[in-house]
């Protein structure tokens, strides 16, 4: 009855002026699950971001963080971007492709990317041999044979000064513009830089960061702090995992009567016997027992620290730790949704820069710059060969398919073949000689390609009618050629 008397009573009074939780009136204190005191004490009120110290020795002493930072900008360049234009022959763009290899550039713009992710912000600056950097940067001034250097530089080191104004329509951050750069003492006007800056702030926020972009590790701050706490907890563990109890004789008569020393002596000895001869010498009287801690429960909370940084920089437990974590999957929804994040937050806002690059090292090349100059990123998926064979014999037979009925020349077959990669060799430049030299020395392969009778009989006489063989297999394209 008391039982029954009580939550009566409690039921009674919730409607109560008394009970702040539901006022009869409808104003009263807030329930706590809809407190914002929480909220509000839970937050730093100042960005890391302006922390150039701390954000340095993150990324070098710990791994996790290079990973974050690393990883995701190393997989968005991975692979060889294509370059795409009409005005350039293969030739060209194989010139380029080793102009570019050779002088490091993608390599400086993938470190400004990097930097960008750590400090909120990076550029790459492009020196050209002959000319004031501190000047406006003109890109008719590259011709062909000019010398160019490009390098990459954290928003730091891009120091400028740091004078922030009111923010307009046409000055979002506010941040004065105009000002050239200070890189180690030597001006450099902003036009000679290709800025990379990272996540936009909210506009309070934005004025701090005096026109640059947000760190990756603003978000992990929370995240790592479990990660690092945890660890620090396993370390101190690890001395006391194992204990030895020593059950000594009148123990406590000993220390009255002040043996100490004595006692100390005894337990060392002791010690030294069992580490060093494999014996524990002790009166008959005496106790000796070991005990081990138990570490149950410190991997499931690594567990769930782990997936707080993965969802934190909606990355795959995989990219960053190296492993999945047990009990989840990191499959193909999580890939999915890593890459969606490359493309928007990476691949999209570099595609510019890119262009830009490549332009100017097409006048420093060619003396001029393709006005129908494109790239296409590689796929970011990774397939095995088993795979990559199904997809390309997918497409050789497409396009066979498309020669055969007339819809494509033999030319554009040709040219089909080695643009997917199918044919080492591009056959839509190849003469009839060519195809007669690869006859004598694959006369086998060659019959094998030869499409009817009358041909075979036409291909013992004279030179045999290429013009008219159907190509049937890819692998024999690729023993011709």
């Amino acid at each position: 009855m008391e039982l029954k008397n009580g939550l009566q009573n409690l039921v009674e009074g919730v409607m109560t002026d008394e009970n702040t939780i539901f006022p009869a009136n409808g104003v009263g204190d807030t329930a706590p699950i809809q407190d914002i005191q929480s909220l509000l004490y839970n937050n730093r009120y100042y960005m890391i971001t302006m922390q150039r110290q701390l954000l340095s020795e993150l990324y070098v002493e710990h791994g996790v963080v290079q990973t974050m930072i690393d990883q995701p900008v190393e997989d968005a360049f991975r692979g060889d971007i294509a370059v795409i234009s009409k005005q350039l022959s293969d030739d060209d763009v194989k010139t380029l492709d080793k102009y570019l290899f050779q002088n490091d550039v993608y390599l400086r713009l993938i470190e400004a990317y990097k930097w960008a992710r750590l400090f909120g912000g990076g550029g790459v600056i492009i020196n050209v041999d002959g000319q004031d950097p501190s000047e406006p940067f003109d890109v008719n001034s590259i011709k062909k044979g000019s010398k160019l250097e490009f390098y990459s530089a954290d928003r730091w080191e891009l120091s400028s000064t740091p004078f922030v104004l009111n923010p307009s329509i046409t000055n979002p951050t506010g941040a004065m513009q105009g000002v050239n750069f200070n890189f180690y003492g030597d001006e450099v006007n902003p036009s000679r830089v290709i800025v990379v800056k990272g996540k936009d702030a909210p506009a309070l926020k934005r004025l701090q960061l005096m026109g640059w972009g947000m760190s990756e590790i603003e978000r992990l701050v929370a995240p790592m702090n479990k990660i690092i706490k945890n660890q620090n907890v396993i370390y101190d563990l690890l001395d006391e995992a194992k204990i030895d109890v020593y059950a000594l004789q009148d123990y406590q008569t000993s220390l009255v009567a002040g043996e100490d020393e004595a006692i100390k002596k005894r337990i060392t000895l002791s010690n030294m016997l069992k580490s060093y001869l494999n014996a524990l010498v002790m009166d008959k009287e005496d106790e000796y027992h070991q005990k081990q801690l138990s570490f149950s429960g410190l991997a499931e909370i690594l567990q769930e620290c782990r997936l707080d940084v993965a969802a934190a920089l909606r990355m795959p437990v995989t990219k960053i730790f190296g492993m999945a974590t047990a009990g989840m999957t990191s499959g193909d929804d999580d890939l999915e949704n890593y890459n969606t994040m490359i493309v928007r937050d990476i691949r999209m806002p570099a595609r510019k820069n890119i262009l830009k690059i490549l332009g100017i090292c097409c006048r420093a090349l060619f003396g001029f710059e393709p006005d129908d100059l494109e790239i296409e990123f590689p796929s970011l998926r990774i397939l095995d060969q088993q795979q990559e064979e199904l997809i390309k014999n997918s497409m050789y037979l497409r396009g066979k398919d498309l020669f055969i009925i007339g819809m494509m020349t033999r030319g554009e077959f040709y040219e089909y073949l080695y643009k997917n990669d199918i044919l080492r060799q591009n056959l839509a430049t190849k003469t009839n000689d060519d195809y007669y030299s690869a006859y004598n020395e694959y006369g086998d392969v060659v019959q094998d390609l030869i499409s009817d009778a009358e041909d075979k009989e036409l291909a013992k006489g004279d030179k045999p009618p290429f013009d008219t063989v159907t190509l049937r297999r890819s692998t024999i394209m690729r023993d011709i050629t």
